[in-house]
């Protein structure tokens, strides 16, 4: 999370930036600005003020700033992964964001930028690594595991003991079921149930 002594900054300003900017309000969090290489300087969005481009990251240190990506993802898409090396290249680490009406056990383990949506379910023993999206009204059962930068769209349902390899995309409303293992940078289509291996073969 953000830590009370620093101003904190958004990267991006649509959809997914918004989502990240009312959760954050909820929590009483001040939001300080936004950089959008694709907005002008000054212009505001959701009456926060536009910075400016990343270049605003070379003039600010991380001592003073923290860092929220708010930036989404589709099938294929890398910036988003590519604009979370970028800051970590710049000495930031991105925030750990959870909604406060999601649901996590005590015991659930989160990597570094990891955002959890409002009204998701992450049980007992869940591991998730660095800068997984779990998006709105998702559950994941007890001991899976996702890997860095996998993005899990709304309404998925991840049971028990499930392994996902890093970079998976998983679209809305599919179904994974218990104890299956799916290699990094798989795309599951949304709506699907998906109750066989996905490129790695079972033990």
């Amino acid at each position: 999370m953000t830590s009370p002594s620093k101003k904190l900054i958004v990267l991006g300003s649509a959809g997914h930036a918004q989502v990240i900017i009312h959760g954050l309000r909820l929590q009483g969090i001040e939001i300080h600005g936004i950089i959008d290489p694709k907005l002008p300087v000054n212009e505001t969005v959701l009456d926060i003020r536009v910075l400016g481009n990343d270049e605003v990251l070379d003039h600010i240190t991380p001592q003073e700033y923290d860092i929220a990506v708010g930036i989404g993802m589709l099938p294929g898409n890398t910036v988003r992964r590519t604009v979370s090396k970028m800051i970590r290249d710049k000495g930031f680490e991105p925030i750990t964001f959870v909604h406060p009406t999601a649901i996590l056990s005590p015991t659930v383990e989160l990597g570094s930028g990891v955002q959890v949506m409002a009204g998701s379910v992450v049980q007992n023993g869940v591991r998730l690594g660095d800068d997984v999206v779990v998006n709105t009204g998702t559950v994941i059962d007890h001991g899976s595991v996702a890997g860095s930068g996998s993005w899990i769209s709304p309404g998925v349902t991840i049971c028990g003991g499930v392994t996902m390899g890093q970079d998976c995309y998983v679209g809305a409303g599919a179904t994974i079921i218990q104890n299956i293992s799916i290699e990094e940078g798989t795309l599951v289509h949304a709506g699907k149930t998906i109750i066989e291996n996905i490129g790695i073969m079972p033990d």
